[in-house]
């Protein structure tokens, strides 16, 4: 099982991301009650800038024994930045997620 977490607002910019109410603390919430009730394990793919913000909900995750692995840290459009913008999003996110877990 693999879950892509992040936000309803993710597809938008990122410099737009502020100006929403977040969800994630309580959509994730469910599918970790969900998971326990039914035994399951999953794979979180997390953005770095959640972790950042929730770094709670990311240590949750984590101690209920589910893996974490980036799903970059602000959710680039790969066809719109290089090589380098995408190296260096993806190793923020993995510094973010690592300071946690």
């Amino acid at each position: 099982m693999s879950v892509d977490l992040e936000d309803y607002f993710c597809d938008l910019p990122f410099s737009e991301w502020s100006q929403y109410p977040h969800r994630i603390i309580e959509t994730t919430q469910v599918l970790l009650d969900l998971f326990d009730k039914h035994h399951v394990k999953a794979t979180f793919f997390a953005l770095g800038y959640f972790a950042d913000k929730f770094p709670d909900l990311i240590k949750n995750i984590h101690e209920q024994g589910h893996e974490l692995a980036s799903h970059s840290y602000s959710h680039p459009d790969l066809r719109k930045i290089t090589k380098n913008e995408f190296e260096n999003d993806f190793v923020k996110s993995l510094k973010s997620i690592e300071k946690i877990t």
